[in-house]
This record gives structure tokens, sequence and C-alpha cells, in this order.
């Protein structure tokens, strides 16, 4: 949701000619009090979106994309680490990788054993 909001800002800070956002929030720059308003915004949707992440990486997981909405969890099969995979759409997890391998490597966990609660 934050990650939406803050495309559509940038698209408008990139209308007003502001393109390098980074810039313009590591920057005091004086603006147009509308364009200031959407500078506070941007930056208040950072930092909710950071601080998003951040709780999500502290449960134990591996935020891979934004973009894709792609998670990873780490896990252990035969004796190595793996990771479990995840991508936002699918109902669960269905598909695990090396720990060396990314997303190309996705092979389905149907095999990895019997499932188990976490509960």
């Amino acid at each position: 949701v934050y990650r939406d909001e803050l495309e559509t800002l940038c698209d408008q800070l990139a209308e007003s000619g502001l393109e390098d956002v980074e810039s313009l929030l590591a920057e005091e720059v004086d603006l147009p009090p509308r364009l200031a308003k959407l500078r506070e915004r941007v930056a208040e949707l950072v930092e909710l979106l950071n601080s998003e992440v951040d709780r999500i990486e502290e449960s134990g997981c591996v935020v891979k994309d934004l973009d894709a909405g792609l998670v990873d969890f780490y896990s252990r099969r035969e004796g190595e680490d793996i990771l479990l995979c995840w991508q936002h759409g699918e109902p669960e997890i269905l598909f695990w990788h090396g720990v060396g391998d990314g997303f190309a490597g996705r092979r389905p966990v149907e095999g990895l054993g019997p499932r188990r609660r976490l509960n």
C-alpha cells in the first residue's frame, strides 16, 4: 500500500521536473508549497516502508524484491541451509531454492518432507 502511494507521488514529482527524488529528500530545497507537501509525504512513506521491511526482516524473513513482492525464509534441508520462497499472489509457500541459487533456481516444496506448523 505504501509503495503504491509512494510510486504515485514520485511520478507527480517527476512530472513537476523533480525526477531525482533521493537527492530531493536528502537536501533542503526550496519548493513551492504544493511540491513541499508532496516531498513531506514521500519522506513519511519512505520511513513507513523502511519500518515495515525492518519489522518483516526482524521476524526472520528476507525481503528480496519489493516490486515483485518476493520474500525468502531460511530453513534447512538435509543439513544444508535453504530458502523457502514466497511471492505476492501465491496462496502459500510453494517453492524453495538454495542460498546461492536465487529466484531462478526455485523448486517446488513437494518432496522436502512433511509440513510442520510453526505455532
